[in-house]
């Protein structure tokens, strides 16, 4: 059999498996609530063939491990072999796809999702297999060799980068032009609509009835084309993004690659207007726009300044991307001046668009933006909700663990423990990922017992063990993993 149809057969195994234990598990748990004792050697035969259909689909798994180096099948757990093979390829679609990424972003991007075994371990984007590959040698010891490869793989590179910033003839292509100009109008005619939508809800609320319907439904048809004209608008963006590529048109969002080759000349445009500024000057200038730069997302258009901020959340990675690239490039400027620059040594970067330096008063940068000494953060410190911080990682961990009890029938209306609560808090604490994402590190059973008697008044005897709860883990995996997913 080849590896396709091997893959396509471990999805069918999973699914029926998965459908199995939702419909037997839901009938072993209604039988248990109901004080039918019929269910104890259901469940022990449950227990078995559990077990033993995770043996023979985990080891189906291996089969395809071993079967991907014949077919050159590549999968998330394939050999390194293979994952060798198909490196150039897919690094050449995520150039093609992040045209303001590098061959290190890629690397780093891999790197991450190998940590995140939960989250990709796919197949054909259809099934997660991770619950049955979770102890495997083969795969464990083929993630690390991935990593190895590519760790020297970035080393290899990062000795070899070099910048240029030459500053050749800019095309004169109009595309470019056009899409800023057509963008420009389109945001224009955006926000005069969103102006009458609002007078239209607000004059709605004094109309007679008759007349109310008739209110809504122009409101309705006004709104789809507000909506429409907001996804216009965003693709156009993108558009402009690849467009000013291809033109050398520089714009804040430019890709990098435009950045880099229209930095000369946008410095000389700068000792213009600046005549006593400097290379430093400009660089700091660059820096302090690029840390604020939702501040500064606009277009010239007739003098009048037309922000275009909330338009990028579509293509908000390709931009953040954008950011990091001109930040690395502005202090590689900065070391080749040879200048060292007092409380100008490191940035950090958010996980949206935003920079957040560790240094202070940089140009453009507002007094509100600036980092405050912790005393003056008291009140804020004060204001965030508490957890319980000896079970959870956080607030948002606190609050799935409440929301899945509820999922699981667990709990009353007034958080007490009701009948079946020990297995289905048994499958939460069962679940490595719920151990990874929920729990603190290293939390011992007998503290996670204590927490539930005092917090759901559960009664557990025994602060060593809890009655088994594979048969709700199923239902648990789903909970996780949209919690992950969100």
């Amino acid at each position: 059999m080849n590896s396709i149809d091997l893959a396509e057969e471990i999805c069918d195994e999973i699914k029926k498996f998965r459908k199995w234990v939702q419909a037997e598990g839901d009938l072993i748990a209604r039988k248990k609530e109901s004080g039918d004792e019929s269910y104890i050697p259901e469940e022990m035969y449950f227990d078995s063939k559990y077990t033993g259909d995770s043996i023979h689909i985990e080891q189906l798994l291996v089969d395809l491990y071993k079967n991907s180096v014949k077919d050159n099948f590549f999968f998330y757990d394939c050999p390194l072999q293979v994952y060798k093979h198909h490196y150039q390829s897919r690094l050449n679609d995520y150039l093609q796809e992040y045209i303001d990424a590098n061959e290190l972003d890629f690397i780093q991007d891999e790197l991450t999702d190998l940590e995140k075994t939960f989250e990709n371990r796919w197949l054909f984007n259809e099934i997660n297999y991770y619950s049955f590959t979770r102890d495997n040698k083969f795969f464990k010891q083929t993630l690390e060799k991935k990593k190895v490869y590519l760790q020297a793989k970035r080393t290899r590179i990062k000795n070899s980068i070099k910048f240029n910033d030459k500053n050749t003839e800019i095309d004169k292509n109009t595309e470019s032009t056009l899409l800023v100009e057509e963008i420009v109008l389109k945001i224009k005619a955006y926000q005069e609509l969103e102006e009458l939508l609002l007078k239209l809800k607000k004059t709605s609320l004094f109309y007679e009835k008759e007349k109310l319907l008739e209110a809504k439904k122009v409101l309705e048809k006004k709104g789809k084309v507000y909506e429409k004209a907001e996804k216009e608008i965003k693709i156009l963006i993108k558009e402009l993004y690849y467009s000013s590529a291809k033109d050398n048109f520089y714009w804040l969002d430019c890709p990098s690659a435009v950045y880099l080759d229209r930095f000369a000349d946008r410095f000389n445009q700068y000792q213009v207007k600046h005549l006593d500024g400097t290379k430093l000057d400009f660089i700091k200038n660059e820096i302090g726009t690029l840390v604020n730069i939702n501040t500064y997302r606009f277009f010239i258009y007739n003098e009048e300044k037309i922000n275009y901020q909330q338009f990028i959340s579509d293509n908000e990675i390709i931009f953040r991307q954008s950011i990091n690239k001109k930040i690395e490039f502005l202090e590689y400027k900065l070391k080749e001046e040879n200048t060292v620059l007092k409380n100008f040594n490191s940035y950090t970067v958010r996980k949206k668009t935003t920079v957040v330096p560790k240094y202070e008063n940089l140009p453009n940068q507002h007094k509100d933006d600036q980092i405050k000494p912790d005393k003056e953060n008291t009140v804020l410190k004060k204001s965030i909700p508490k957890f319980n911080e000896k079970i959870f990682k956080s607030l948002e961990a606190e609050n799935w663990f409440l929301n899945s009890l509820k999922e699981l029938s667990a709990i009353d209306g007034n958080g007490k423990s009701i009948r079946g609560f020990q297995a289905k808090v048994s499958a939460i604490f069962s679940v490595q990922e719920v151990k990874d994402k929920i729990f603190v590190y290293s939390l011992t059973l007998r503290d996670y017992i204590n927490y539930l008697n005092q917090r759901f008044d559960a009664k557990i005897a025994s602060d060593k063990k809890l009655s088994s709860g594979m048969i709700h883990e199923s239902k648990v995996d789903k909970l996780i993993e949209k919690f992950i997913s969100e």
